[in-house]
């Protein structure tokens, strides 16, 4: 019976250094990213170009606290994954969000998931030009648009506050699209991770749910 404990101690240990890893992998990653980005903007000629030509701005919708669920379509709010819905998905393919209301408006980040659905506190970007996932990341993230946030007690940045921004882009459109490509392989790398790492904590749960 003590053997059968520290063979189940050691299978547990090698699952979550092997989630740890491949965080840090991720985490690894997006510093390449935006290493690369960094690179590519000060190696080109820029032109300055409003958020609204380049991307939809639309706000998630809200989702009363009764209706999430433990199955359904992935709900996220300004602090990351809530829960579940049944109801539709607002977006169809990884999507980058600004949070909207509260002390972190302004705030940059994207879902990663086939479907979601957003809550009200984020503002979604729909890419009208093809730019690509990475590059609006990058590309929003810099450009600071909490800067169009308004209000102490309750912050909030809205759409139209949002729509001043202005961007400073490549006038290459080539450039643009060999870091799309560039930068493909590194957000396929942080979704495998991202799956395996869900995997590993369903594996995890498993030996916990048999063992005790």
């Amino acid at each position: 019976m003590a053997n059968l404990f520290l063979k189940f101690r050691t299978y547990l240990r090698t699952i979550d250094n092997k989630i740890q890893l491949n965080k840090q992998l991720n985490a690894n990653l997006q510093e390449l990213r935006h290493i690369l980005y960094k690179q590519l903007i000060a190696q080109s000629a820029l032109k300055t170009i409003s958020i609204k030509e380049l991307y939809s701005i639309k706000y998630g919708k809200t989702l009363p606290k009764s209706q999430l669920l433990r199955t359904g379509t992935k709900v996220f709010g300004a602090k990351g994954f809530m829960g579940y819905t049944e109801r539709k998905p607002l977006v169809n393919k990884a999507t980058v969000t600004i949070t909207s209301r509260g002390s972190g408006a302004g705030f940059v980040s994207y879902i990663d998931e086939e479907e979601a659905f957003l809550t009200n506190n984020l503002l979604y970007l729909i890419d009208k030009t093809g730019l690509g996932l990475s590059f609006t990341y990058e590309l929003i993230k810099s450009s600071k648009p909490s800067q169009f946030v308004t209000g102490s007690a309750q912050p909030q940045l809205t759409i139209n506050n949002l729509k001043q921004l202005k961007l400073k882009i490549p006038t290459d459109r080539f450039i643009i699209e060999q870091f799309k490509n560039n930068t493909k392989r590194i957000e396929d790398c942080m979704s495998n991770n991202k799956i395996e790492n869900n995997s590993l904590q369903k594996l995890r749960l498993a030996f916990l749910n048999y063992y005790f």
